[in-house]
Formats: C-alpha cells, structure tokens, sequence
C-alpha cells in the first residue's frame, strides 16, 4: 500500500511545491515500511526492580557468619542448659525460674526457625529455595517467639510489681500456680495471634506489570498477600509499644520504691541504734544506783547475804508494746519481700533488653507486599 502511494506520487506533475511533499511523503513511507509493528517487551520491566547482587562481599559475609554461629551454639547450648537445670531442680520450681524457662523456649525457637536462613541469606539473597510452606512456617515461628517473649516479660514484670510496691499481696498474687497458669495463657495467646501474621507470608516472584513471572531464579520469602489491613502497625502497637511502655512505668515505679525502702531501712537502723544507746545508758544507771557505794547500810547487809544478784545482773530491758512488735514485723517482713523481689528483678532484667532488637529488626526490615 504504501509503495503504490510512493508510485503515484512519484507520477504527478512535478512543481517545486509537489516535489517538496513528495520528498516527504516519501520519506515517511519509508519509515513506516522499515518499521516493526509487532508488539514487543521491552527490558525496562526487568530492569524496574534493583535485586542487587546476590550476596555481599565475603568480607562482610564471613565475619557475619561467624557471629551468628557463636551466638546460635551459645545460645542453644545456654537456652537447654537453663530448661535442663530449673525441670531437675525441685527447690529451683518457683513462679521467676518458670518464666525464665518460658523465655529460654521461646529464644531456642526463634534460634533454631529462624537463625539458620538468615545465615543463609547472606550467602544467598535469591532465590528462596526452602519452599512455601517453610516460608510460612518461619514467619509463624518467628512471631510466636516475639509474641511469648514479650508477654512473659510483661507478666513477670507486673508480678515483680505487686511483689515490691505491695508485699502482702505477693502471698496471693505471687503463688506459682498462678504462674503455670499464665504461663500456658501466653503461649496459647501468642500461638493464635500469630496466625494471622504467618498466612501472609510466601514466596513472592518478580513480575511482568501482566502479572506473569518474570523470572522464577528472583524469589524471596516475604509478605504475599494480606489478610488483615495494617495488621502489622496493629501488631507493633499491641507488642512492642504499649509493652514496653507498661514495663519501663513499672519498672519506674519499683525503682523509686526500692529507692524509698532504702532511706527507711537507714532511718530504721538509726532509731534502733538510738534505743540501744538509750537502753544502755538506764543499765549503767541502774547498775551506779544499785553500787555498794550508793546504798544504806541495811540494803548493803542485805546484798551481802544475797550475793548482790542486782548488781552483777542488770535488769532486762523493758518489753516493747504488741503494737510495735507487729509493726517491727510487717517492716521486716515487707523489706525481706522486697529485697527477694529485688534480686528476682536483676536476675529477669538479663532478658528484658533481647526483645527490642528482634522487633525493630522485624520493623525495618518488614518485606513490601508482592505487587506494590
């Protein structure tokens, strides 16, 4: 079609006019004949996404490498060794070694389900070759251990709490019972919610803007479709935010209340040293007034015959009140209270600071919905 139009206009009569459009005529017609009209992809789509490279320079891979192989046998064999000892222990069964157990299983599980394909990551970034359904499995793991991590402590906490700033609601509260109980709570709370987190996961493929494969060598294991909108802003509030701030009040306020016993503790120990000193000063006068000395000739007589019993054995001191011998033992008893809930404190607070990072790595490294 366009070679006969060419011809035709090659045979009208020539002006310069004409030839001028001719030429141009001419000169699209054979642009259009030279030109390929079929459709064609062109390889802007497969150069859209930057994957980078498939892994990072050995000198950052291997050190890496090293680091996390330290902290999974350090960790497993620390984890076992804890369950180990506090399950063989009977006088060890108490409500703190219980949720420390709890959070040594939670740490194993996150180690072993998730430990190992990090450190295959760095060796490898794409493609994700564990499957599907190992995908999803590492995703509920990995929830579940953060979930229990940080209701554990957020129970232990609380507990630590009534156990300090309100001692004689320990015996109650404080029962290891209760404990087992809340325990088995958690785990089964931190089970459910994790579910809905772990169906999103999967294994998410480069695409054409059709939608078809782009190439299946270019997988990773990420967020693949969404079941809950905002679900993961909802789950950093629930349990990383509000968590963290009830614990760090709390421990706010048990500080303060440690910080107040100990200023009572010396006030104490200064009235009682001023007792003493006081009760010692009535013994000696008892003792200069009951001297051989000091007495009439009779009363010296009658000591002489009775061997002065008086003078050799000063009087006891007097009896403290009922009212001030109890309150004597709700202060001691209050201060032993606090003093046990204080070294429970110190010996929890070594877990505390491994949840953070776990969450705010899991934040900042959240994977983008495949498709987006």
């Amino acid at each position: 079609m366009y070679i006969l139009y060419d011809s035709v206009v090659s045979g009208a009569d020539s002006d310069p006019c004409s030839d001028m459009i001719g030429n141009a005529t001419s000169q699209l017609i054979s642009a259009l004949n030279s030109t390929d009209m079929t459709p064609s992809v062109t390889t802007e789509t497969i150069e859209a996404s930057n994957w980078g490279p498939k892994r990072d320079p050995l000198i950052v891979v291997v050190p890496i490498t090293i680091i996390y192989a330290l902290i999974f046998l350090l960790g497993i064999v620390g984890n076992v060794s804890t369950c180990i000892v506090i399950a063989r222990n009977k006088h060890m069964h108490t409500a703190t070694n219980y949720y420390l157990f709890s959070l040594a299983v939670s740490d194993m599980l996150l180690l072993v389900s998730g430990l190992p394909p990090e450190m295959y990551y760095h060796w490898s970034r794409y493609p994700y070759v564990f499957g599907e359904a190992f995908c999803m499995i590492q995703g509920f793991a990995a929830e579940t251990s953060a979930n229990a991590t940080v209701l554990t402590i957020t129970a232990f906490t609380v507990e630590r709490y009534v156990a300090i700033c309100h001692p004689f609601q320990s015996h109650t509260v404080s029962k290891l019972s209760r404990a087992v109980r809340f325990i088995v709570g958690i785990w089964i709370l931190a089970l459910c919610l994790a579910v809905p987190q772990a169906i999103q996961f999967g294994v998410v493929y480069e695409r054409r803007p059709d939608g078809t494969i782009l190439d299946e060598e270019h997988a990773v294991c990420a967020v693949k479709r969404i079941v809950i909108p905002h679900s993961f802003e909802i789950s950093s509030f629930v349990f990383f935010l509000a968590p963290m701030t009830l614990i760090t009040v709390l421990y706010v306020l048990i500080g303060l209340q440690l910080h107040r016993s100990s200023i009572l503790a010396r006030r104490d120990k200064g009235s009682v040293r001023l007792k003493n000193q006081v009760h010692h000063k009535k013994v000696l006068h008892v003792a200069a007034s009951s001297s051989p000395k000091n007495r009439p000739v009779g009363a010296m007589a009658t000591s002489r015959t009775t061997g002065d019993a008086t003078a050799h054995h000063p009087p006891p001191p007097p009896p403290q009140p009922p009212h001030e011998e109890e309150e004597d033992g709700r202060k001691n008893f209050a201060r032993n209270a606090q003093a046990k809930a204080a070294k429970h404190v110190v010996k929890m607070l070594g877990k505390g600071p491994s949840y953070p990072p776990t969450h705010t790595h899991k934040v900042v490294h959240q994977p983008v919905e495949e498709g987006s």
